[in-house]
């Protein structure tokens, strides 16, 4: 009986506390799912039901998370080990049979028996629950909190639509209208699907159709929309019985309008339209102009971004490759599709495609011109802009500009970048009938006549030869204990004591980098072909005379032939002259009046700081305010966002002063802004200047002056 009665109580003790668990989680699922309900409600108006499969939810991933099922006897017996000492940490004994237990373990099963009908039921069982309803309470406070708040939005039912929100104050609803419902239908290439609002300030997609349904209040009135281009929208009732008119319009730019009710107008309200722009194309590689050196591969990697707001429709490159010279150049378009599929109309395309150079026809000398063309749901059509790539002409650079006679000149001491090429191809062609030994020797040889036009163009730059390259300092100083540490010993091993041998030619700064180039490619010429690669090296050579060409065009300069002699200075008679009949130069400048809009913006600022101070103002400050009426309207009508309010401040303040009225400061102030921000900022006025110090014949030319002065 001991041992069932012992086992009964631990098994009760656990259902207690699975039972305990899952209440609790059930309680706090149930509270989030009423807050969460009351927000999806509010943020995307669906339906209450929607709590239901929230709690279910929330219910499961909890009981998962949980997993009240998993505590045992064992569990519990530990539980019990652990909190009542007691027990003395035998309660483990309760769940073995009796035939098992030894004699004293029979006899501390029974002590832990007695100790365990002494103990009431454990406080830490019902705690989770305790907790979890103080939470529901809570949360059932916070959803009816939300619930009563008068929070409104723009619901929509798409999770894709964009959000194009009215994010403006409780607007005044016009006298005699019981309620608005306005329909905003977006175009189909937006996406977008059909949403209401209960408000007149709209934000809109270019090309929406807009329906007002006005409900009037007390009878049918004659009710119609005033836009700012003068254009009027009738609101029509659909029958005699009904209560509601309606009307609809395309919206196609930015503006505001006004509501009459019965000849009485309204506020002002705005338009504010979403332009549609077109796609945006950003090219990351290649570089806008490009030349493919010989031996290089003939082919463009063209990576590039296609975006658009409302999605990509499409998006090719269009190639044209010219060929030829002179009258005899010859263009051929091609449209190169690339690999990406635009089904989706995405938003966004990375998009990438490998373009082989010979599988287009084109040959050396030949330039590709290319630019990317992408087209937007709303078939809008953007082109990237051009980028060039150019393939080498081999046969044009080998022509040299010393042969006379069909008879190349080779100098016997410096071969020139050209007959180190011819040379190196000729060694290629010749590889398969040389020795090995023979091979390297003659590789090696054309390194070392790369080697010397290295140095002699290396001379143009200030370079002296390669011996002594460490300085005055011997390599082994260095190693001297006694300059350990010292920074004079590094720099008198690495650095010169002299000038910047660069820097003592004559050269721009464009041709010392194109020079520099030049030898880079030098080289690489050079390493490839002492390491017995040729056929490496021959890019590099290529490039480096390609460059060399470019430098001896810049080198031509042009001087123009003078004909006529001027006549020779006498220095007997320099600051002899008679300066007194020479007077002190005079500058006169007239400064423009201010014209046009900004005269009317400055006046209507001008008058309204009046009004700040006195009630009423002259006739002519009223005409300045009317002229700045039309001026604030013609703004707003393209940005309302900014331009609105300022109207409408200042179209009060001129029916308060027509009424005899004070203008409010307020008013005052808003409409100041918006014409604070039409006025052009002034144009900069003269400013005393540095004066710069005087050189030696400056100064000694004014003080020849203070002489004859004197």
């Amino acid at each position: 009986m001991r041992e069932v009665s012992g086992i009964n109580i631990i098994q009760t003790l656990r259902k207690k506390w699975i039972t305990n668990s899952v209440i609790a989680i059930v309680f706090i699922s149930a509270g989030c799912a009423f807050v969460a309900g009351i927000l999806l409600y509010k943020l995307f108006a669906l339906p209450p039901w929607f709590i239901i499969p929230s709690f279910i939810g929330l219910c499961a991933a909890l009981l998962f998370a949980k997993r009240p099922w998993q505590i045992t006897n064992t569990v519990v017996t530990s539980f019990l080990n652990t909190n009542y000492s007691e027990l003395e940490e035998s309660c483990g004994l309760l769940l073995k049979p009796v035939n098992e237990l030894n004699l004293l373990e029979t006899l501390q099963a029974e002590r832990t028996f007695a100790a365990l009908l002494q103990i009431t039921s454990p406080k830490q069982l019902t705690r989770p629950l305790r907790t979890s309803s103080i939470t529901l309470l809570l949360l059932c406070a916070v959803g009816a909190g939300l619930a009563v708040v008068p929070v409104h939005f723009n619901h929509s039912s798409n999770n894709n639509n964009k959000s194009v929100t009215n994010n403006t104050p409780t607007e005044k609803i016009p006298q005699g209208i019981q309620s608005v419902k306005v329909t905003i239908v977006p175009p189909a290439y937006t996406k977008h699907t059909q949403r209401e609002q209960n408000q007149f300030n709209l934000k809109v997609e270019e090309g929406s159709i807009v329906a007002w349904e006005v409900e009037p209040g007390g009878g049918q009135k004659n009710i119609r929309l005033l836009f700012n281009d003068s254009t009027t929208q009738q609101l029509h009732y659909t029958n005699n019985q009904s209560k509601a008119c309606r009307a609809v319009k395309t919206i196609t730019s930015s503006g505001f309008y006004q509501v009459m009710v019965d000849g009485k107008l309204s506020e002002f309200y705005r338009i504010e339209m979403i332009k549609d722009q077109p796609p945006v194309i950003t090219i990351t590689s290649p570089k806008p102009n490009i030349t493919i050196e010989y031996g290089e591969p003939q082919r463009i990697n063209i990576n590039a971004v296609v975006a658009d707001d409302y999605g990509v429709k499409a998006a090719s490159v269009v190639a044209t490759i010219a060929s030829g010279s002179g009258e005899a150049v010859k263009f051929k378009e091609q449209n190169i599709t690339f690999a990406t599929s635009f089904n989706r109309q995405l938003e966004q395309y990375q998009l990438q495609k490998m373009v082989d150079l010979a599988a287009l026809g084109m040959q050396p000398a030949d330039e590709l011109y290319f630019y990317i063309k992408a087209t937007d749901n709303n078939n809008q059509e953007k082109r990237s802009d051009m980028y060039i790539v150019t393939l080498a002409d081999t046969a044009q650079l080998m022509e040299s500009d010393v042969l006379l006679g069909n008879v190349k000149l080779k100098p016997e001491f410096f071969r020139s970048e050209r007959q180190i090429i011819i040379e190196t191809e000729q060694l290629l062609k010749d590889k398969d009938t040389l020795r090995v030994e023979d091979f390297k020797n003659r590789s090696n040889n054309l390194g070392i006549d790369q080697k010397l036009l290295r140095l002699r163009y290396g001379k143009f730059l200030g370079e002296e030869n390669e011996s002594n390259e460490g300085g005055d300092v011997e390599a082994g100083d260095l190693n001297d204990p006694k300059n350990f540490g010292k920074a004079s010993a590094i720099l008198d091993a690495f650095s010169d004591k002299h000038d910047n041998a660069e820097d003592a030619t004559f050269f721009t700064d464009d041709i010392k980098q194109q020079l520099k180039a030049t030898l880079t490619e030098m080289w690489g010429a050079e390493m490839r072909l002492r390491t017995f690669k040729p056929q490496d090296a021959l890019p590099y050579e290529y490039k480096a005379l390609r460059l060399l060409k470019d430098l001896q065009q810049k080198s031509r300069v042009y001087v123009a032939k003078t004909t006529s002699k001027t006549t020779p200075l006498k220095p007997e008679k320099r600051l002899t002259g008679d300066l007194s009949k020479i007077i002190e130069p005079q500058t006169q400048t007239t400064i423009p009046q201010v014209t046009g809009v900004n005269q009317t913006v400055a006046a209507s600022l001008s008058a309204l700081e009046e009004l700040k101070v006195t009630p009423h103002i002259t006739v002519n400050d009223m005409q300045v305010l009317q002229q700045a009426l039309q001026v604030v309207s013609n703004k707003a009508a393209a940005e309302p966002a900014v331009y609105l309010q300022g109207l409408q401040s200042l179209k009060k303040i001129l029916e308060t002063l027509q009424g005899g009225g004070k203008a409010s400061l307020t008013d005052i102030q808003t409409a100041e802004s918006a014409l604070q921000k039409i006025i052009a900022a002034p144009g900069q006025l003269p400013q005393k200047t540095v004066a710069q110090p005087y050189n030696q014949l400056q100064q000694q030319y004014f003080k020849n002056l203070q002489k004859a002065n004197n």
